[in-house]
Order: structure tokens, then C-alpha cells, then sequence
């Protein structure tokens, strides 16, 4: 899912926010009232490969939370 296996580690609290509304992991889900996403696994979107979709990312940095390949 991604082009490189050199992540970097999370201090900072992340807001989740829904990016792909029609898939069935956000619909009904508030993604933004969950408690703050502590110490996550930061991927850059430019180390994503093609035909993978951010389902959610962190609301300030837009890190993907959760990621769906294609």
C-alpha cells in the first residue's frame, strides 16, 4: 500500500475526519467526535501507491488514519 517502509512516530494528538464519505466504514460515523488518535504510525501521502484511498486522516496534518486498496 505503500512505496516505502520508512514511517515516522506521532507525538501530536490527531482529529480523525472522514475523507471518503460513500464508503461503508464512514457512513453513520462521526469520525470527528472520536477522542483524539494518541502515538500513530504518521505516512505521507507521498509514499502512497496507486489505487489506495484514505478513508479517513488526521484533521490539521492530513495523515491517513485508515487506508483502502483498490
Amino acid at each position: 500500500m505503500t512505496l516505502t517502509d520508512v514511517f515516522d512516530k506521532n507525538s501530536e494528538d490527531g482529529i480523525t475526519n472522514s475523507i471518503d464519505s460513500e464508503n461503508p466504514l464512514t457512513i453513520n460515523i462521526a469520525w470527528n467526535s472520536i477522542p483524539e488518535a494518541k502515538n500513530y504510525t504518521v505516512i505521507s501521502q507521498n509514499s502512497l501507491a496507486l489505487g489506495v484511498n484514505v478513508i479517513p486522516e488526521e484533521a490539521t496534518y492530513k495523515h491517513p488514519k485508515l487506508l483502502r486498496k483498490t
